[in-house]
C-alpha cells in the first residue's frame, strides 16, 4: 500500500504508453502508410508492362513486381497456351509476389529469361525457371528485404524459407548464402562466371531463340534516337533516307510484335547489303581496302570456328542473312565493322570514284592471280567456278582469304581500283 509502489506502477504505465506510441509511429505509421497505398493502386514501388511476344510463344514483365501480377500473368497463360518463356526485366519489388509468380512459373514449366536485368525480388521468379537463360550483358542482383519499419531481424525466417527453396534446385550453397546476406543498402551483381558456376542461370539464349525485349513501347523513339547514333546508320540516314527509313520500319514494326534478334536482322540485313554492294565500286580507295581488311579478320575467326561457316559467309549470301555469326565476333570486331562500312557508304556518296575498266586492271589482276597459280595450282580454278568451291569449301575460304590478302599486298593506288572492279562485276 505504499505511495512508492503505485507511483512506480504510473510511471511504468506511462513510460509503457510513450513506447508504444514510439512504436506507433516508427513502425506502425510507415506500415499502414504503405499498405495504404498499395490498396489504393498507388504501390510506391512501380507498375509493370506485360507484353505478349513471337506469337504468343513469349511474354515480358517489365517493371515492378507488385500485386496483381501473377494473376495477370495467369490469365495471361491461360489464354495463349503456347507461351514458353517469360522474360523478367524487373528492379524488384513486393517479395510475396514475387513468391506467387515463382510458383506460377514453376507450375507451368515456363523458361525464365532476361535480356536487362533481374534485381532484388525478381530473382525469386527468375530462379523458378525449367531453364535460366540470360542476355551476354544483362545482370542478375541479389540482397536482403526490407519494407518499411521493419528490421532485418524481422525478416530471418523468410530468408530460410528461400533459401532452401534455392538449395532444393540445385543451387550451389556458398552462392545462396552470400545472396541473402548482402544488405538491403547494397546489390550484390555476381559475374556470369559466378551464376553458371553455382547453377542459378543454365545458359545463353541462341539470336533465334528469344524475342528482343528490356524497353518500354513508349521508348520506340528514343531507341531510334540511339539508333541514328551508331555510325553505320548515320551514314545511312545522311546518304539514304530511303533505306534508312525502310530499316526503322522494319525495326519498329518487329519490335512491337515483339520479334528475335535474328528475325529483324533477317529483314534489316538485306537492306543494309543492297545499299552497301552497290555502294562499294564508288568507294574510295582506302575505304575498300579497309573493308577488305575487316573482311580477312573475320574470315580468320569464322574458320577457327567451322570452315563451313566461313564458306557460307563468303560465298552464300542469301544464307548468311539467316547466320549469327556476330557471335563470334568480339565487341571490338563488331563496332570496327559499323565504322568501315558506314565509311564505305560516306565515301562512295561524297567522293563519286568510278569502278575501273577491265583493260585497266587487268595487269594487276593477273599478276595477282598468277601468285596464287604458283602456290595452289589447279585449285584456283575455284575463284572462277563456284561449283568447283561448293566441293571443297575449306579450300574455297582459304583461296578467297589469299585472294584478298594478295591484293592488299599491292600498292593503295593499285589494289584500290582492282577491288572496286572485283565489286562492281559481283552486282
Amino acid at each position: 500500500k505504499s505511495r512508492l509502489w503505485g507511483n512506480l506502477a504510473k510511471i511504468a504505465v506511462v513510460l509503457g504508453l510513450i513506447t508504444s506510441v514510439i512504436n506507433f509511429v516508427s513502425v506502425g505509421i510507415p506500415q499502414i502508410t504503405e499498405f495504404a497505398k498499395t490498396a489504393t493502386g498507388n504501390d510506391p514501388t512501380g507498375k509493370y508492362q506485360l507484353r505478349v511476344l513471337r506469337d504468343a510463344t513469349e511474354i515480358e514483365i517489365a517493371g515492378a513486381i507488385v500485386f496483381g501480377l501473377t494473376d495477370d500473368v495467369r490469365r495471361t497463360l491461360d489464354a495463349h497456351p503456347t507461351v514458353r518463356i517469360i522474360h523478367l526485366n524487373s528492379e524488384g519489388g513486393r517479395v510475396s509476389e514475387a513468391r506467387n509468380l515463382r510458383d506460377l512459373i514453376d507450375s507451368r514449366g515456363l523458361t525464365t529469361f532476361t535480356s536487362s536485368g533481374c534485381f532484388s525480388a525478381c530473382t525469386l521468379a527468375y530462379a523458378a525457371g525449367q531453364k535460366r537463360l540470360i542476355a551476354k550483358y544483362a545482370s542478375l542482383g541479389f540482397h536482403q528485404y526490407s519494407f518499411p519499419g521493419m528490421k532485418n531481424r524481422d525478416f530471418l525466417s523468410e530468408y530460410e524459407k528461400d533459401k532452401q527453396d534455392w538449395l532444393a534446385r540445385g543451387f550451389a550453397k556458398a552462392f545462396v548464402n552470400r545472396a541473402f546476406s548482402t544488405p538491403n543498402n547494397e546489390m550484390w551483381k555476381p559475374t556470369h562466371r559466378e551464376l553458371f558456376h553455382a547453377g542459378f542461370v543454365t545458359g545463353y539464349p541462341e539470336s533465334d531463340d528469344v524475342a528482343v525485349t528490356g524497353f518500354k513501347l513508349g521508348d520506340l523513339e528514343s531507341i531510334e534516337a540511339e539508333f541514328a547514333k551508331i555510325p553505320l546508320f548515320s551514314a545511312l540516314k545522311t546518304y539514304e533516307p530511303e533505306t534508312y527509313r525502310s530499316m526503322l520500319s522494319e525495326m519498329r514494326s518487329g519490335l512491337q510484335k515483339g520479334r528475335s534478334l535474328a528475325e529483324l536482322r533477317e529483314k534489316v540485313l538485306p537492306l543494309v547489303q543492297s545499299v552497301f554492294m552497290q555502294r562499294m565500286p564508288y568507294a574510295s580507295n582506302s575505304a575498300v581496302r579497309s573493308f577488305v581488311a575487316l573482311l580477312l579478320e573475320q574470315m580468320d575467326v569464322l574458320y577457327s570456328v567451322d570452315t563451313v561457316l566461313c564458306y557460307d559467309y563468303i560465298c552464300d549470301q542469301e544464307r548468311v542473312a539467316k547466320l549469327d555469326v556476330t557471335k563470334y565476333f568480339s565487341k571490338e570486331l563488331r563496332e570496327k565493322e559499323l565504322l568501315v562500312i558506314a565509311e564505305v557508304i560516306r565515301s562512295a556518296a561524297t567522293q563519286k570514284h568510278r569502278p575501273p575498266q577491265e583493260k585497266e586492271i587487268e595487269r594487276q589482276r593477273a599478276g595477282v592471280l598468277k601468285s596464287l597459280a604458283r602456290r595452289y595450282g589447279d585449285d584456283v580454278q575455284m575463284l572462277a567456278d563456284p561449283e568447283l568451291g561448293k566441293k571443297n569449301k575449306a579450300k574455297m575460304c582459304q583461296l578467297t582469304y589469299e585472294l584478298y590478302e594478295t591484293i592488299l599486298g599491292l600498292p593503295e593506288r593499285e589494289s584500290g581500283p582492282l577491288l572496286r572492279f572485283m565489286y562492281a562485276s559481283e552486282k
